[in-house]
């Protein structure tokens, strides 16, 4: 019988504990205040302009290829040919 009542008074203090360790802790539980930011969260909110980045519009950037010989294309070949082989072939006419 003494075990029973000392196992029962430590589950008592153990979870008492951990209930209010919970409560003070704001896990549990309302308090009012707004659940804080993750550390690594940016303040930034929706007022405030974010800070100026380039923006890079794909569709219209150049396509980098080696320059097309004064005859054009040589024959037979497709401009997609021309953008990966095409530094070759001027390498083989030179």
């Amino acid at each position: 019988m003494d075990a029973m009542l000392i196992i029962l008074i430590l589950l008592i203090f153990v979870g008492g504990g951990t209930v209010a360790g919970l409560y003070f802790s704001g896990a549990i539980g309302n308090r009012g205040d707004p659940a804080p930011k993750p550390p690594y969260s940016p303040d930034i909110t929706e007022d405030q302009p974010q800070e100026d980045q380039p923006v890079i519009d794909f569709e219209q950037q150049e396509e980098i290829y080696p320059p097309l010989p004064e005859s054009g294309l040589p024959e037979g070949w497709t401009m997609d040919q021309w953008k990966y082989y095409g530094e070759q072939w001027l390498e083989r006419q030179n």
